[in-house]
């Protein structure tokens, strides 16, 4: 290269000058050389369903060269969890391209993941060729998990406390993390009798003996905050 007075020589060719695909999302479908090649995108109204449900599936099925598509004899086939075929069914798709059909589901169905697989139908000429699938679940709804988590207030690192002083913080939320209110929390608590020492108490060995019968609500009051 030359601009006035300046001189660049920059080298066209080698490995040092080709661009880098790492970086970039390249992923895709690449272009058939044949024109008549059908490819179909399936879906469904939503990918979770409950046992008894019925669940909508729809294709849209098109050509490389987006010629006309009507006419061809397709086959729908739905494998359950378990691999096995819960569903096969044949039809001749629409000029349109577009073919929607709906799969009742039982309530004895296994949960877990369902793949429906859209393929040409086998002729003597034509191997059977999948154009497209989709996933999709059947599940049982699951009650709310929370999170509880309690720790006692007012505790030291060196030391104790004594039994009138014990309140614990409750805190409980949902799976997610968003606050559960209005929800009743009952506490309890055990009081085990132990040996243990303490930092700057090294010479005492410091132990109590809890009676049988337990302490006194007077004396082992416990507070939920």
């Amino acid at each position: 290269m030359k601009l006035g007075p300046d001189r660049r020589f920059c080298r066209t060719s080698g490995n040092t000058r080709q661009l880098r695909l790492e970086r970039y999302d390249v992923g895709g479908d690449y272009e058939s050389p044949a024109a008549d090649r059908r490819e179909a995108y399936l879906f469904t109204d939503r990918g979770l369903h409950r046992p008894g449900d019925t669940v909508n599936i729809a294709a849209v099925v098109k050509r490389e060269d987006f010629a006309a598509v009507g006419g061809v004899p397709l086959e729908l086939v739905i494998n359950d969890a378990r691999g096995a075929t819960v569903h096969n069914r044949r039809l001749t798709l629409p000029a349109s391209g577009f073919v929607d059909w709906p799969f009742a589901t039982d309530t004895r169905s296994a949960t877990g993941g369902y793949t429906a697989s859209l393929f040409v139908v086998r002729t003597p000429n034509q191997r059977r060729r999948m154009l497209g699938s989709t996933d999709f679940r059947v599940e049982e709804f699951q009650p709310d998990r929370l999170r509880i988590r309690a720790r006692i207030t007012g505790a030291q690192a060196d030391g104790w406390l004594r039994p009138g002083d014990i309140r614990a913080r409750v805190t409980l939320e949902n799976l997610f993390g968003t606050p559960a209110t209005n929800r009743r929390v009952a506490a309890g608590w055990q009081l085990v009798p132990t040996t243990f020492s303490a930092s700057g108490f090294s010479a005492l060995l410091l132990r109590r003996p809890v009676p049988r019968s337990g302490c006194r609500a007077a004396n082992c009051q416990w507070h939920v905050a």
